[in-house]
């Protein structure tokens, strides 16, 4: 699913409240609450449709909800003019919540899924960057190697005696690393 598709939804919420027979409330939308938001009236309640970004960190997810709820502290008049008459989203009776869990991007395209989704694609990222970096941890031994290890341990480390069985040679990401005896030296 798309972002597309989310806009989609959210048009339906809409629509469904606008097919009952209720108006926009223009004047309660002010503010800088969620991504988009529309408040709708049937003369006697207000209720608003919302799009919002969530991250939830147990398990960890982020993604889009639409959000629809009615309005119950009573400041908001429907209908009016009248001052600065803001509707803060905590001040909402949900009536229900959709969730679009994000599974993956491609440049500038989300794509969104299910929680069983976002977390199947999150355990197949890990999988992947665990054998990037066990493939990138490649263990040199040749003799040439080994020798120019030595030198290396000599003059970087001031180790005067260094035994060849205790040195590992390893290639990074942007050169190699040698260590000996708990101490690494970078190559770059």
């Amino acid at each position: 699913m798309k972002y597309v598709d989310i806009n989609k939804k959210f048009t339906e919420a809409v629509n469904e409240y606008i097919t009952k027979g209720y108006a926009i409330n223009t004047n309660s939308m002010r503010g800088s609450q969620g991504v988009a938001r529309i408040d709708l009236t049937n003369g006697t309640e207000i209720i608003r449709v919302m799009l919002a970004e969530f991250n939830q960190f147990e398990p960890f997810a982020e993604g889009m909800e639409i959000i629809v709820g009615r309005y119950t502290a009573g400041k908001v008049v429907p209908h009016s003019r009248g001052g600065f008459d803001t509707i803060w989203n905590d001040e909402l009776d949900v009536i229900k919540t959709e969730r679009f869990y994000k599974v993956s991007s491609n440049l500038c395209v989300d794509y969104f899924g299910t929680q069983e989704d976002a977390a199947a694609a999150t355990e197949v990222r890990l999988a992947r960057w665990e054998r990037r970096s066990e493939s990138k941890q490649v263990s040199i031994t040749s003799d040439a190697a080994l020798k120019i290890a030595q030198c290396v341990i000599r003059q970087k480390l001031g180790i005067k005696r260094v035994i060849t069985a205790d040195v590992e040679i390893q290639k990074a990401k942007h050169g190699y690393d040698i260590s000996y005896h708990g101490k690494t030296v970078a190559l770059r």
